[in-house]
């Protein structure tokens, strides 16, 4: 689904239907513990015979009685399990749909899911064929983005073999968001939506193995794709974007992308993660400020920091970080750096700085380059806390 269209997204290749939503659907009791296998040689490609508002506009504080001519079914509530994404939607006919039979469980290519499973469902028809098995972790992920959607189970019903339908919540790729990806989004992150739709069955390509991280469990195996962020479609044109929040991180206060790295200073009274880019601006801010020895200069780099964070990451700096004292080996005699107050990052282009951790010692150390002069000098330093000082190791 391209960025511009609105959260409309054709669900699947043998139909359509409508927008997300939430519920705790309570099941008609004939059907609950049955499962169901739909019959491949009985389905054709057709539209979807319902059709699903959702949200539901124009709903009344006390809720609108639906009269046999409206022949609606709901309003209805649905979550997915997940109440911040609890939603309003509504089917026609209503008739057609409580007429079918409600499943606990379905199969497809003798692989049995049930509701609030996660499944890949096919986008195009007939379905591509998949990476081989030496395919990379780029072609596999891209080959998914092109070609699957990632749906959350949320209701089974089936009329007969040859008519078995899933209504499900969208997983968005980062792409896919209206408002586009985040910075912080992981190449393999997906954002769970209560963006609710009808799909045929038969579009299902296969299970999802797709984990939910909780950021508050630090040593948590997420696995290779992950979601860990709501996208409620109703708060679209909010500030937020319809995305919940997550949590900060560093003296930045900013969130984390898990293909970058983080370093968590080992101080029990502090324990902040610390971004790597963040870490590197303040080593070279130091630097920068050591070898210019211009006081003023030594700020909190590119980062951008509330007032009361900025004036700590500057004494941090200052005061943790040996500002203003010589480093043993500097390179003697060279030009000055620029020093530009119109730019947050004077050193850029003359000075660098690269993080490693020490597999054996678990020592984290900064390399830092000083390309001013025709034969650049290295040298390596510690890494401290942007928040406290403490040596990070």
């Amino acid at each position: 689904m391209s960025q511009a269209s609105n959260k409309k997204r054709k669900s699947n290749p043998f139909g359509d239907s409508h927008t997300p939503s939430k519920k705790q659907r309570k099941q008609p009791e004939a059907a609950k513990d049955e499962s169901f296998t739909p019959d491949p040689s009985t389905l054709v490609a057709e539209e979807i015979p319902f059709t699903l508002e959702c949200p539901v506009r124009n709903l009344s504080k006390k809720g609108k009685k639906q009269t046999v001519k409206d022949d609606v079914f709901g309003p209805q509530t649905e979550d997915g399990g997940f109440p911040n994404l609890k939603i309003n939607y509504t089917i026609r006919p209503g008739k057609a749909w409580t007429d079918m039979k409600t499943y606990r469980n379905f199969s497809i290519q003798n692989q049995k899911f049930s509701s609030g499973s996660l499944v890949y469902v096919n986008r195009r028809t007939p379905p591509p064929i998949p990476p081989d098995k030496g395919a990379s972790e780029a072609e596999i992920l891209a080959f998914d983005k092109k070609n699957l959607w990632v749906g959350h189970v949320l209701e089974v019903r089936a009329a007969s073999p040859s008519q078995v339908l899933l209504r499900v919540f969208w997983l968005y790729w980062p792409e896919e968001l209206p408002n586009g990806r985040r910075k912080y989004h992981g190449n393999q992150e997906l954002i769970m939506s209560n963006h609710m739709e009808i799909v045929d069955a038969m579009a299902v390509a296969s299970g999802a193995d797709i984990n939910r991280w909780d950021e508050r469990i630090e040593d948590q195996d997420v696995g290779q794709y992950f979601w860990r962020q709501f996208y409620d479609v109703r708060l679209e044109k909010t500030k937020s974007g319809g995305l919940s929040t997550i949590r900060e991180h560093c003296v930045c206060n900013g969130y984390y992308n898990p293909d970058n790295t983080m370093l968590k200073c080992p101080n029990p009274r502090c324990g902040i993660w610390n971004h790597e880019e963040c870490l590197q601006d303040a080593i070279l801010a130091r630097t920068y400020g050591r070898l210019v020895g211009d006081k003023n200069s030594v700020k909190a780099g590119s980062i951008s920091l509330p007032a009361s964070k900025m004036a700590q990451l500057k004494a941090n700096v200052k005061s943790k970080l040996g500002v203003g004292q010589k480093k043993k080996g500097t390179a003697e005699g060279l030009p000055p750096l620029t020093n530009s107050t119109s730019d947050s990052s004077p050193w850029k282009g003359l000075l660098k700085a690269e993080i490693a951790v020490d597999e054996k010692g678990g020592k984290a150390v900064a390399t830092i380059t000083d390309k001013r002069a025709q034969h650049p000098e290295v040298w390596t330093e510690g890494i401290q806390c942007l928040n406290c000082g403490t040596t990070i190791d």
